[in-house]
């Protein structure tokens, strides 16, 4: 709990009106009250019938275990609609898939912690697998342009199309973005960087973007110096058998010479000052 109270002083910094809601109860209650900072509200023992009134007005569960096992207060809070925040301590990383159904933080790690739950405060979506969920077809609606059946041979067409369709075919994200997953590929403005090369996030300093256009060239190619960007999203030719790249935390590296019937890009109509 010494970590979850330190944490969320430095969530306090970015985030003034931030709360944190402590349910429970023990011996070292008075002891972590005065560490708490302005803004923890210590609830006690709180009935399990009483809980989804407690889960109802949060945002983001955290659990900083460090002897666990599998909690029912994460089950509880996934039936609750929240984003869960949490160590992989015992078996809690066969209930939460990082980047799916919440993030997984190293233990007695109070900045990795705060910067997780910011992350999910300010943009709850990147806890979900799909842009639009967990769920790849809810009730069997189809929500992206992607390949439905065993690629490259057998199409089902469930989404009703073969090859691309019209923007605006599928519902927007919470973004209210349309087509961000399936249909074309997204191309960026990054340089694609190997995965154990990366250090910081697509929104750093653009001098170091420019900086990484060398280290874009593919490895396994060291005699062709071409750059390539990163493209996300996915396309029409994304099966689950072969490609699910239709995930946002997916990325895929697109030689800046080589182009494809399944790569797109966006444009933004900025509205002249008057």
């Amino acid at each position: 709990m010494d970590v979850v109270l330190e944490a969320f002083a430095r969530l306090k910094e970015r985030l003034p009106e931030a709360t944190l809601t402590v349910a429970g109860c023990g011996s070292e209650e008075a002891r972590l009250k005065q560490m708490a900072t302005p803004g923890v509200r210590f609830v006690g023992r709180v009935e399990p019938a009483d809980m989804p009134s407690l889960f109802e007005f949060s945002d983001v569960f955290v659990n900083a275990s460090v002897v666990d096992n599998q909690p029912v207060s994460i089950l509880e809070a996934f039936a609750a609609g929240l984003p869960v925040v949490s160590t992989p301590t015992g078996d809690i990383s066969a209930l939460v898939r990082h980047g799916q159904t919440g993030l997984l933080i190293p233990e007695n790690d109070p900045d990795t912690l705060a910067a997780a739950v910011l992350a999910l405060i300010e943009r709850p979506l990147e806890a979900l697998e799909f842009a639009w969920g967990s769920e790849f077809a809810p009730d069997g609606k189809q929500m992206a342009n992607t390949w439905q059946g065993k690629f490259p041979h057998e199409n089902t067409l469930d989404d009703g199309f073969e090859w691309s369709s019209l923007v605006g075919s599928f519902p927007p994200n919470g973004y209210g973005l349309y087509d961000m997953i399936g249909n074309v590929w997204e191309w960026t403005s990054d340089w694609y960087q190997e995965h154990h090369e990366v250090v910081s996030s697509c929104c750093g300093n653009m001098k170091e973007k420019i900086r990484e256009r060398e280290k874009s060239y593919d490895p396994n190619m060291p005699q062709i110096k071409i750059p390539r960007r990163v493209m996300k999203g996915g396309s029409y030719l994304c099966a689950p058998n072969y490609c699910r790249r239709y995930r946002p935390a997916a990325r895929m590296a697109q030689a800046i010479d080589t182009s494809t019937c399944h790569l797109g890009f966006r444009c933004v109509v900025r509205q002249r000052a008057e």
